[in-house]
């Protein structure tokens, strides 16, 4: 059947992915702000790409940015939504660079999951969405992962680590993920949301943090129910359900 073809497909394509993924070495990624403000030549085209769900790649982009794919991606996803209006493009370069330099060099928890993920949601979220939920999602997409250290949760919670003392054995890592996102926020230079209402702020908050936890397998397949119980009670259009951050939370989590 179609949806079988389809689906071994993206199978292969994961499979592919993780072994691209175990191929990149520890690297010195330089400073790309012309690059991402105003690409050119070869760059130029991989950007071109970012609208589409077949022709990006990830690993090419990688090249081209001279390893600093999650700058380009996120640097160029919003210029594109025209969310400078959200974000001050200056602090929220600066930002996405320090976060871009807090993921570990793993196997598959890095800065190309990073810039992979966050291109991903922003073809998933189309023009479907507020722009204040797009805002959160993407700010969300881009630190999910930021820090991981490349063990589980249970892993963590049995070694009876420092964070997963701190947050009682809860999404030890997704809560450490949001920690440092905002922590990042109060370096100098890096506030990026200087633009938004105290309204705003909180509203963007309270959303990225909610789509970063979500992401814990831990609660898997209890979002999974609520979200088929959703499109069973209200239709498949996320726009016509009571809380869109469920349809976002998947945005981030696959």
């Amino acid at each position: 059947p179609r949806g079988a073809r389809k689906t071994l497909r993206q199978i292969a394509q994961a499979v592919i992915f993780t072994h691209r993924l175990r191929g990149h070495g520890e690297v010195k990624r330089q400073n790309s702000l012309s690059l991402c403000m105003g690409p050119t030549g070869s760059l130029q085209e991989e950007v071109e790409k970012l609208d589409s769900w077949d022709d990006f790649d990830v690993f090419q982009l990688d090249v081209v940015t001279d390893h600093s794919p999650l700058s380009c991606v996120a640097m160029s996803v919003v210029r594109s939504r025209g969310l400078s209006s959200y974000f001050a493009l200056s602090q929220f370069h600066s930002f996405v660079r320090e976060i871009e330099g807090q993921y570990h060099e793993r196997p598959y928890h890095n800065r190309l999951h990073a810039a992979d993920v966050t291109q991903s949601v922003h073809v998933m979220l189309g023009d479907n969405f507020t722009e204040l939920h797009a805002v959160a999602t993407i700010f969300a997409a881009i630190c999910h992962d930021v820090g991981h250290p490349g063990v589980t949760n249970a892993f963590r919670v049995t070694l009876a680590d420092e964070l997963a003392i701190t947050y009682n054995d809860k999404s030890v890592n997704e809560n450490m993920h949001a920690a440092i996102a905002y922590r990042t926020l109060q370096l100098n230079g890096c506030g990026c949301f200087a633009n938004v209402t105290k309204e705003q702020y909180t509203a963007i908050r309270k959303l990225a943090i909610e789509l970063i936890l979500g992401t814990d397998m831990a609660t898997h397949f209890d979002n999974h129910k609520l979200c088929k119980r959703t499109v069973d009670e209200s239709g498949p259009d996320p726009q016509r359900w009571e809380h869109p951050a469920i349809a976002l939370q998947w945005m981030v989590h696959t």
